[in-house]
């Protein structure tokens, strides 16, 4: 009787699992259905993405949640995205959506409150995890080279990896406009590939305007395995960060632009670009 039993609660287990997949699927169908016509973007500068790139990475600026949506429901290629680890975490997550539920829903009763959460919470890590996020441990040595190996991998199977590397404090939180602080480790990712295939790792950098309707491809930088590792790594984050920064400048209306010192009052870059032929 136990395994009759038992057999009966591992069916009824399953058939749980498939049913909650299929109603999350169905959700999520819903929630995109819903989104789409307020987060259109046209995809510019696809004549810059070259065909014979195996596997491409592209740095984009976040904007809050507007850019990770936009590139998921409206950027003309497919992309796996790094994702903090905290937003693939029911606990972590709930922690972070409380807060925002607790202000702007105020006035209404606490158990409807704590169903938004609870919903909230669900449909963003469950978000994620349909989206194939390739969680990201920050100030974690050991699983930030876990995050690069999973991410070469990919990329060594024609995949491409989208990156927001906007620091959020340092920046005051992430700009409406331009282009913020780089966090820098990703540019590891050049080397990596480099020594697991012998091959040279295209960035391309990605400007997604809001006020335009916009999601501008610029012309990419390749990995040069020839220039010492940390200037490597200097180039090509001052590259994508300068190369981003112009374009806002360029195609936005605003006047103020945090810009490094490689970006001249021109607007153009310093720093030239390493296209492959």
């Amino acid at each position: 009787m136990k395994k009759v039993f038992g057999a009966i609660k591992r069916f009824f287990g399953v058939l749980g699992k498939a049913i909650k997949d299929c109603l999350s699927s169905i959700l999520l169908g819903l929630l995109i259905i819903l989104l789409k016509p307020w987060f259109r973007s046209k995809t510019v500068g696809k004549q810059y993405v070259n065909k014979a790139d195996e596997g491409r990475v592209f740095v984009a600026n976040h904007l809050e949640m507007y850019g990770p949506i936009v590139m998921k429901l409206s950027f003309a290629y497919r992309v796996r995205p790094w994702v903090i680890d905290k937003l693939m975490q029911d606990d972590t997550v709930e922690a972070q959506v409380r807060p925002g539920v607790e202000k702007n829903f105020a006035w209404f009763p606490k158990f409807v409150r704590e169903g938004i959460v609870k919903f909230a919470t669900f449909m963003m890590t469950y978000t994620m995890k349909k989206m194939k996020g390739i969680p990201v441990h920050l100030h974690d040595v050991k699983n930030v080279m876990k995050t690069i190996e999973v991410s070469v991998n990919l990329l060594n199977k024609n995949k491409n990896i989208l990156i927001f590397p906007e620091e959020y404090e340092s920046s005051g939180g992430y700009l409406l406009k331009g282009v913020g602080e780089f966090r820098t480790g990703f540019a590891q990712l050049g080397r990596s590939y480099y020594l697991a295939t012998g091959k040279r790792l295209a960035f391309y950098p990605v400007y997604i305007s809001k006020e335009n309707k916009r999601t501008y491809i610029l012309e990419p930088i390749y990995y040069d395995p020839s220039t010492p590792a940390p200037q490597e790594k200097r180039r090509i984050v001052s590259y994508l960060h300068d190369t981003m920064q112009a374009k806002a400048l360029e195609v936005e209306n605003f006047e103020e632009l945090n810009t490094s010192e490689e970006v001249k009052g021109d607007g153009k870059s310093s720093t030239p670009t390493d296209n492959r032929e």
